[in-house]
């Protein structure tokens, strides 16, 4: 915890409505990803930023190739989890 009382940490809960679509499910999978350096920012230092130091960003961010690499999509994976669902009571 910090001096602001923050802890760093965050809980989300999704609940997800049992639908036609949903009620045949029998496990849900999810994953964290890191985004390092995401798209809008780049357009952004691109469109403010003037100089040799943007130039060069614009040039490496262009010819970077992260086809078929874990950061393909500039999304790297963190940790993935599947939960079964329990059946309905019945």
């Amino acid at each position: 915890m910090n001096k602001s009382g923050a802890t760093g940490a965050d809980r989300i809960v999704y609940r997800i409505p049992l639908n036609d679509r949903t009620r045949t499910a029998v496990s849900v999978r999810v994953t964290l990803n890191y985004q390092a350096i995401p798209p809008f920012y780049l357009r952004d230092r691109f469109t403010i930023g003037k100089g040799i130091e943007t130039q060069r960003l614009a040039y490496l961010a262009s010819h970077l190739n992260v086809e078929r690499s874990p950061i393909e999509g500039w999304k790297l994976p963190i940790v993935s989890a599947t939960r079964r669902l329990q059946s309905p009571e019945r």
